[in-house]
């Protein structure tokens, strides 16, 4: 079975989403499963260099006044903490642009991408870190193992950059318009982070052909 998770690196629930998948697949017992991780931005319009995250975040909200983003974090944050995942929105100063953190996770072997999202995830989220810049990157790539001088060479290959952009434009054609978003064999597919319950249910009956 091939999931295919379309998730954005600033997106709080496809953080959640993730850890309910990881705990999916631990519980799992059918077919092997390969997980391909594939990037979405959720707002094209942030600059390379970010832009303050309350600002952002006010404007998603549509409430300049700021006085629903406070129950909108505590919300999110609650909903972590049942996920086994913390978040510390007080530590978040800014609101990256995310395309090169999805090129990291490009630009890295198979077998370390689910790795370096985890750590892009806690760099952000936990850490407070700026996942718009290079530097905080390439460190990234390093605490997972990585060689941060290859990487660095890899992070703007035209094939890292291509490999992004062509997520971006599936995404489009599927209409997806808000993530996380999965899809199972690639035939059946579905928005936001479901229980671990939940997502064996629709494994088990794609994998029957149910679906």
């Amino acid at each position: 079975m091939i999931i295919d998770v379309f998730q954005d690196t600033v997106c709080p629930w496809c953080r959640i989403g993730k850890s309910y998948l990881t705990e999916a697949l631990g519980l799992w017992k059918g077919e092997p499963v390969s997980v391909r991780f594939r990037a979405f931005r959720l707002d094209s319009s942030i600059p390379p260099k970010g832009v303050p995250f309350t600002e952002a975040m006010n404007r998603k909200l549509q409430d300049p006044s700021g006085e629903k983003l406070q129950a909108v974090l505590d919300g999110v944050t609650r909903a972590g903490r049942q996920a086994g995942v913390p978040f510390r929105f007080d530590r978040i100063l800014s609101m990256p642009d995310t395309r090169l953190s999805q090129q990291l996770i490009a630009a890295v072997p198979e077998s370390s991408k689910s790795l370096v999202l985890d750590r892009i995830y806690r760099a952000y989220f936990e850490e407070g870190l700026n996942i718009g810049m290079e530097s905080v990157l390439l460190r990234i790539a390093g605490e997972c193992g990585l060689d941060p001088a290859e990487t660095a060479k890899r992070l703007y290959h035209e094939d890292v950059e291509n490999s992004v952009r062509a997520d971006y434009a599936l995404a489009k054609r599927l209409n997806i318009n808000g993530v996380p978003f999965f899809i199972l064999n690639k035939k059946v597919g579905f928005s936001g982070a479901r229980p671990p319950e939940a997502l064996l249910d629709i494994m088990k009956r794609v994998s029957e052909n149910r679906e």
